[in-house]
């Protein structure tokens, strides 16, 4: 990848478009960050039913809809991270130009951090 180019790519996909505004609207970050882990646990191969899918949801007090569309867009993300080997700046930087804002970024990228270095 190009310096200026995104690690998602020259164009930003559909599924992280629609979750950024989902992102923009959540108050309590840990939620954001725990939607990472899962995620992150996911892309490692953990094995996950529906069943766990819908407690998380209710768990995080999230609509299913919502818990769905922002589990997606966070997978893209995160998936695209780690396939090009985003370094941990070059991840936050990413975030940044998706105008993610800044607190939810840094619980995004604590959850891809604690990826990094324990991978």
């Amino acid at each position: 990848m190009s310096s200026d180019t995104s690690f998602l790519g020259y164009s930003v996909p559909v599924e992280v478009k629609r979750c950024l505004p989902i992102l923009n609207k959540i108050k309590d970050l840990q939620k954001i960050e725990l939607v990472a882990d899962f995620v992150l646990a996911y892309l490692a191969g953990g094995d996950f039913t529906e069943e766990m899918f819908n407690q998380i949801c209710v768990d995080l007090d999230f609509e299913r809809k919502i818990c769905s569309t922002l589990f997606t867009g966070l997978y893209y993300v995160l998936r695209h991270a780690i396939r090009n080997r985003v370094k941990s700046n070059g991840f936050k930087m990413g975030l940044e130009e998706l105008k993610v804002p800044n607190k939810t970024i840094n619980q995004i990228w604590k959850a891809y951090l604690k990826r990094l270095l324990f991978s």
